[in-house]
């Protein structure tokens, strides 16, 4: 019997009943558990200002190269799954806003209208125009024509993005032009209050 007051406490309290205070039973009174009142839920609004539906879904756009065109298949199910959100992937020729690709990324953003955006791409993304990564050159021209650009584009109908930093990778070579790249989206958080 113990054991089932305990537990029925427990219960209570996990259910939000703050019981009265009792004093400890004599003789042949028995213990009564008053039923519990209800329990108010309230629901907090989410930073992006509401709480997606099956019927208003939150859009989330995954974009990038082929490390991201394996993993959208998986990171789509999963947040298509709950029904409170329309995940799909942005095929696209890359960030880099020359007049093919950036007309590729006005597309999409107009006939999706995503609410997020996630992005994760390579190396590939560098290309030899900008110079050698990791230089000062480099970084203040790969931030100017392409980062900058292409979070604005992106940005403009009210997007947030996630940015996803690559790990590294067998090639030392590969790795620290990684670092780099990922040390350039890192700092885009704080140019632009909608990346993260």
């Amino acid at each position: 019997m113990a054991a089932l007051v305990v537990v029925g406490g427990l219960v209570l309290g996990a259910c939000g009943y703050d019981p009265p205070e009792q004093t400890a039973p004599t003789g042949e009174q028995a213990l009564v558990v008053p039923a519990p009142s209800p329990t108010t839920t309230t629901t907090t609004v989410p930073p992006g200002g509401r709480v997606p539906t099956p019927e208003d879904p939150l859009r989330v756009l995954l974009a990038g190269d082929s490390v991201m065109a394996d993993l959208a298949p998986a990171a789509i199910d999963a947040l298509n799954r709950g029904g409170a959100t329309e995940a799909r992937f942005g095929a696209s020729p890359g960030l880099v806003l020359e007049p093919t690709a950036e007309a590729v990324w006005r597309q999409q953003l107009e006939s999706f209208d995503p609410e997020v955006v996630v992005v994760l791409v390579g190396t590939w993304e560098i290309g030899d125009r900008l110079g050698t990564p990791g230089s000062e050159q480099w970084r203040a021209r790969y931030d100017a024509e392409v980062l900058d650009p292409f979070v604005e584009l992106v940005t403009s109908q009210g997007a947030e993005v996630i940015w996803v930093g690559m790990p590294a990778v067998e090639e030392p070579d590969s790795t620290l032009v990684l670092v780099e790249l990922n040390s350039a989206y890192e700092d885009l958080e704080d140019r632009f209050p909608g990346v993260r």
